[in-house]
């Protein structure tokens, strides 16, 4: 009994409780005409502070009320931004044209309309096309990079998209009346094209074209191509060509690389020695060489570096009134280089092969002549090549 009144001692007292709250309305209903009940939190402390209103009744949730600043359109500092990595295809190319008409030296002209003496700032940017715009004949400039945006510039390679030979160049181009494209990869924070040596005979003018895009070049690379004679059908194969040799290429030293050598009826050049445009022969005359020790020219001297080369001589002879020698020679009265003994018995024809061809000097003739002169005829015909 002493429990159950307590229970209901307990129960009338937070009814009373509850009922003095004012404001209290059930979620859907009709607010009370009372005074709300008051809603209020923590600080940072553990205080009770109450939620803050305008004069409204609009909660305070600006960001002035506590302790921000307000958001604020365009470039803020660093230290009031939030970096923010964008992708690159919601980023457009940077289009710059440059002032026009200019001649004189200058250290930029990539600037929009202008020049300057600072590099052109390209951060995020992976590559750059400038097409360099000119009515000069005489000049020069060049492209140049540094993280510096005044000092310590260096020269950089570019793609000239004409040559489609797939090097670059690191040196001053001189200007010709063109409209080139320049390509290349943005490796620093600053890049500039400076006029090295005045513009002659015209002007000249930057177009530029900076992507975040990584840097290719523009060498072509042939697919399935055809032509000489045409008529291809289906995937046709990479043709491989050669270039027609008439005269030996003497600009070709040690490591050098070389195109394959072809001949005018479009073979490629496999025969031992070299083409056939640079074999020769040499005949005797119908009388030989008779009683007499003057050479015969087989083969006139060549050019500065070439070499005459002996691979065969067929020689017969008539009855001779003594033995003799027949000698092949480098140079007028020079080095013997073969030596045949000739006795007085008539003979036939003859074959001497060399498999490993005799050659003389650079730039030396190359004679044959007997060693004493002795009647009766002897006759030969020699081949040979000029060679490196």
């Amino acid at each position: 009994m002493r429990l159950f009144i307590l229970l209901l001692i307990f129960s009338l007292n937070a009814q009373a409780f509850i009922d003095g709250v004012q404001g209290v309305s059930a979620e859907s209903a009709s607010a009370s005409l009372v005074n709300p009940v008051l809603v209020g939190g923590k600080d940072a402390s553990g205080l009770i502070k109450n939620l803050l209103t305008d004069t409204s009744g609009k909660l305070q949730t600006d960001l002035a009320s506590i302790g921000g600043t307000d958001l604020i359109s365009g470039q803020r500092s660093a230290a009031l931004s939030i970096p923010v990595t964008l992708s690159n295809e919601n980023i457009n190319d940077l289009f710059v044209t440059g002032a026009s008409g200019l001649t004189t030296t200058v250290d930029n002209i990539l600037p929009e309309g202008a020049t300057a003496s600072t590099g052109l700032d390209l951060t995020g940017y992976r590559s750059g096309n400038v097409q360099v715009v000119s009515t000069a004949t005489g000049g020069t400039i060049i492209f140049e990079g540094s993280n510096d945006p005044t000092n310590n510039f260096q020269s950089i390679p570019v793609f000239n998209q004409i040559t489609l030979l797939g090097t670059m160049s690191t040196s001053a181009i001189a200007l010709t009346s063109s409209a080139i494209s320049y390509s290349f990869a943005i490796k620093f924070r600053y890049i500039r094209l400076r006029i090295a040596t005045t513009a002659t005979g015209g002007t000249v003018q930057s177009v530029s074209l900076f992507s975040r895009a990584p840097w290719v070049d523009g060498t072509l690379v042939p697919r399935n191509n055809s032509a000489h004679s045409v008529a291809s059908s289906g995937n046709a194969p990479l043709r491989v060509a050669g270039r027609v040799v008439t005269t030996l290429d003497t600009t070709l030293a040690n490591n050098d690389v070389s195109d394959f050598m072809m001949t005018t009826a479009g073979q490629l050049i496999t025969k031992d020695f070299g083409s056939r445009e640079n074999d020769w022969t040499a005949i005797s005359t119908s009388t030989g060489i008779v009683n007499t020790t003057t050479a015969v020219t087989l083969r006139a001297a060549g050019a500065a570096s070439i070499k005459n080369c002996l691979t065969n001589l067929v020689y017969s002879h008539d009855a001779l009134g003594a033995p003799t020698h027949l000698v092949v020679r480098d140079g007028a009265t020079g080095t013997i280089g073969l030596r045949l003994r000739l006795q007085t018995p008539a003979i036939e024809a003859q074959l001497i092969t060399l498999p490993t061809p005799h050659c003389g000097s650079s730039a030396s003739l190359m004679e044959i002549a007997t060693e004493t002169a002795v009647t009766g005829g002897i006759y030969y015909n020699a081949s040979g090549y000029q060679a490196l």
